[in-house]
């Protein structure tokens, strides 16, 4: 039902931290069974958006190019555990271009796995800070 879809929106949109987002998918699957790509691609946005809120991301952006954080300032770039992460995700470099960003290759994948990208470089940086 329509109603039933928009809890499950709701909740999603409300997802506050990791453990959150492990009831939410474990709620969804209860209710739904699979969770199938796009709802996954919606919680692993939900949770991008989550981790980069610390790290100043003013934009984020995924596209058949890659993705892109935008930073409101470098403080990020400052911080050595973050670019660390920098260096050990794949495809991944920094850029100040017009506003300091970190950018991530598409390397042929698509969008959803391009989001992936990004959270799994965010947990790594989520620890440090």
């Amino acid at each position: 039902s329509n109603s039933a879809k928009m809890g499950a929106y709701k909740e999603i949109a409300e997802i506050s931290s990791l453990k959150s987002e492990k009831e939410v998918r474990e709620s969804l699957r209860e209710n739904y069974g699979e969770i199938p790509p796009e709802t996954d691609n919606l919680i692993t946005i939900s949770v991008v958006k989550l981790l980069a809120a610390k790290w100043g991301v003013t934009s984020i952006t995924v596209n058949k190019d890659g993705g892109e954080l935008e930073m409101s300032d470098l403080k990020a770039f400052k911080n050595v555990a973050f670019c660390e992460a920098v260096e050990k995700t794949d495809g991944c470099y920094l850029s100040v271009s017009a506003k300091p960003c970190v950018k991530f290759d598409a390397e042929g994948k698509d969008n959803g796995e391009t989001l992936k990208k990004i959270r799994k470089f965010l947990e790594k940086t989520e620890n440090c800070g």
